[in-house]
């Protein structure tokens, strides 16, 4: 039987815009892009702003939401990011139906603007070495993101690399939490269905005060500018 009429089936991703202002240029500003590795670009030798797939079992667990809950992240400071419109993507329409006044009592999570969210994090970290996360002092939410330093960056950057869910780990021994509400919705686009792997991707908008150091995971990046 032809699939000829079938719509495409594209994988859920997200992917950070980060925006630095050049240091003596006060309208000026670098956005962070990279090349991917032979073996992983879809197109080969393309720009592409830092990002990857949703993980199910490390971007969906109910352990973010009771680490946040624990850690003082008030719950209105998530609902907060929780858009209920018509108008939205369908990628950022809610994976469950139900009040969203009870997210926090289920098995996973079931809005999209936290788990892309944390999609986003996590796979700047995994690719780039930037971990955009908050310590308890800078529980304020502001626009700007922080950018925290991680010990040991090359070997929590290969375990988050080789194990999702070890992000939440990372954050645990840090005592940080994702920075989420630095993260700006900005649009969402969908692979042409023509191609073979097709992604329907979330872009973030991510603002930091100045360049970070970053560490290219050799794998998955070729290059960075």
């Amino acid at each position: 039987m032809s699939n000829a009429g079938s719509p495409p089936k594209w994988r859920t991703s997200a992917s950070v815009i980060l925006v630095t202002k050049e240091a003596e240029k006060s309208n000026d500003y670098k956005l962070l892009m990279l090349k991917r590795s032979d073996a992983t670009a879809v197109m080969v030798n393309q720009t592409v702003f830092p990002g990857g797939l949703l993980d199910s079992e490390a971007d969906e667990s109910v352990a973010w939401l009771q680490y946040l809950e624990k850690f003082g992240v008030p719950q209105e400071a998530l609902r907060r990011l929780v858009l209920i419109r018509d108008d939205r993507p369908a990628i950022l329409a809610p994976q469950g139906t139900g009040c969203y006044d009870r997210f926090f009592k289920r098995s996973r999570i079931w809005s999209r603007e936290i788990t892309l969210r944390l999609t986003a994090v996590r796979e700047c970290f995994e690719e780039v070495g930037l971990l955009l996360c908050r310590k308890r002092s800078q529980l304020d939410f502001g626009a700007v993101a922080c950018a925290q330093e991680v010990p040991d960056l090359e070997a929590w950057q290969r375990r988050v690399h080789n194990k999702p869910s070890e992000f939440l780990t990372l954050c645990r021994e840090l005592e940080v939490v994702p920075d989420l509400w630095a993260l700006h919705e900005w649009s969402a686009w969908a692979s042409p269905g023509f191609m073979r792997k097709g992604y329907e991707t979330v872009f973030f908008m991510a603002f930091v005060d100045k360049q970070p150091n970053l560490l290219e995971e050799p794998s998955e990046v070729k290059e960075t500018g």
